[in-house]
């Protein structure tokens, strides 16, 4: 029994010098030099690139190469992913599981960074918001700063693995061309080339074009009216007014020179929200909720608030969806308040 402990604790330690090794030759030099070389590809092809779990550093980095250029910002969660614009100055900053509070912190810091920034949207996933508590907690993403180097052996999963021959790849490759040349293609249903860096959805143009919007592509769609994901909810819909102080401090310099400011609150998949308002565990807490966020909102000055989520009064139909609660390109495209950016 003794030899056999040992055995186990010394594959483990052998397991756990491998990955820190890989840790240390590979992914740390690979993660910081993700960003620059798929950012280099995707500003001379206009193409779609797949970032992995590494979202948030990418679009960071993009932002900050074009410091100059961009005048609207779109911040929100991946229920934003699908707004697109075809202007150049435009781009959807939009990270998954991103909550209002950070999104506050963010805001500041890019009216900060960018000279020519005028207009913020904020993308606000109220399925999401009203579940949170007070924003110091819930805001664990630091603003434009790249995550602690490396991973931990504990939080590893397939995108992290497949990141390691990513990560070589980039190391290893004499030029550019050389490294991507392999994996470049059209995308099926994109006007655009398509890049693969992980084992994930090969040839599917899985990613991020270069306004910062999502394909969407290789995940299965389920748009349908499913309304068991709400339904556990209760009474946990609650107004939190404390990310409104801190949304009205932060953004109070940008709007006095002349910065608009937009809350969006995304579509989603038509008749949900009038489904929702007539449970009798969901509704009674979830309308006021909303009204009175809506009303402090619209009560900030130079504010202006675009309510789509009844997204059928935009004619949105079920297709446009990916499932009930992440809309696609095609709807958005439909919401007249947002055809301007």
């Amino acid at each position: 029994m003794k030899n056999f402990t040992l055995s186990i604790l010394l594959t483990f330690v052998f397991l756990g010098g491998v990955f820190a090794m890989l840790n240390r030759l590979v992914l740390n030099p690979g993660y910081k030099n993700f960003p620059a070389m798929a950012y280099s590809w995707q500003s001379q092809t206009h193409g779609v690139v797949q970032t992995g779990s590494f979202t948030r550093p990418y679009k960071y980095f993009a932002v900050d190469q074009r410091k100059d250029q961009i005048q609207t910002v779109v911040l929100g969660s991946s229920q934003s992913f699908g707004i697109r614009s075809q202007n150049s100055a435009f781009y959807n900053l939009s990270s998954e599981a991103n909550p209002t509070a950070c999104m506050v912190k963010e805001a500041l810091d890019l009216a900060r960074r960018l000279p020519n920034l005028k207009k913020l949207v904020f993308s606000v996933d109220l399925f999401r918001e009203f579940r949170v508590g007070d924003p110091a907690t819930v805001c664990a993403n630091e603003v434009l700063k790249p995550a602690a180097s490396g991973f931990s052996l504990l939080t590893w999963d397939l995108s992290k693995i497949s990141f390691i021959w990513a990560a070589y790849k980039i190391q290893n490759r004499a030029s550019l061309a050389e490294f991507w040349s392999a994996t470049e293609y059209p995308c099926p249903n994109e006007k655009a080339l398509g890049l693969d860096l992980f084992f994930i959805s090969p040839g599917q143009c899985f990613g991020f074009r270069d306004d910062g919007s999502s394909t969407f592509a290789y995940l299965p769609r389920n748009p349908s009216l499913d309304l068991h994901n709400f339904i556990p909810l209760q009474d946990r819909y609650t107004f939190n007014p404390s990310i409104l102080t801190e949304m009205t401090k932060a953004l109070q310099d940008f709007r006095r020179r002349g910065g608009q400011v937009v809350f969006l609150f995304p579509p989603v998949f038509p008749g949900l929200e009038a489904s929702l308002s007539r449970l009798p565990n969901v509704g009674p807490s979830y309308v006021p909720a909303k009204n009175k966020f809506i009303e402090a909102l619209e009560a900030i000055p130079g504010v202006t608030v675009v309510d789509a989520i009844a997204s059928e009064k935009f004619n949105c139909t079920p297709e446009m969806f990916l499932d009930s609660t992440h809309a696609l390109s095609q709807c958005f495209a439909l919401i007249k308040n947002l055809k301007d950016y």
